[in-house]
Order: C-alpha cells, then sequence, then structure tokens
C-alpha cells in the first residue's frame, strides 16, 4: 500500500508501507498520511539543519525499491 510522506524538505512523495518505520525512525520524513489520517512524527521547531542529506537518502530507498519491484 502507498503512503504519502513529507520529508525535512517539504516535498512529497508516496513510499511502500513497509519503508515507513525506516523513514519515520532515521527522521528523513516529518510526517504522513496512511489510512486517510495525518500522522506527524515530531513537533517542528524548524527548518532542519540539513534538508538535503536525509530527504536524498529517503528518495534514493524510494527510488532503489521500484527498481527492485519492477525486475
Amino acid at each position: 500500500m502507498g503512503v504519502l510522506v513529507c520529508y525535512d524538505d517539504f516535498t512529497y512523495d508516496v513510499v511502500n508501507d513497509y519503508h515507513l518505520d525506516y523513514l519515520v525512525a532515521t527522521g528523513c520524513i516529518v510526517g504522513y498520511d496512511k489510512s486517510g489520517e495525518w500522522v506527524k512524527t515530531e513537533k517542528w521547531s524548524g527548518f532542519p539543519h540539513n534538508l538535503t542529506k536525509s530527504s536524498a537518502t529517503a528518495r534514493q530507498v524510494s527510488e532503489t525499491t521500484k527498481k527492485a519491484e519492477i525486475s
């Protein structure tokens, strides 16, 4: 099932739900929408210290998964 996620740079993506725990644990996302209910992962305290590194890592995980599913 696809889950809408909001990365720490405020871009959005749909990822497989089995990646959700990893994305939350690594702090790559600030929120997600699962089953029609938006969930914030933490209180937002301003812009993150690194806007590109963690969200880029999350996107790489997402792209790797998509490629693996196609193969």
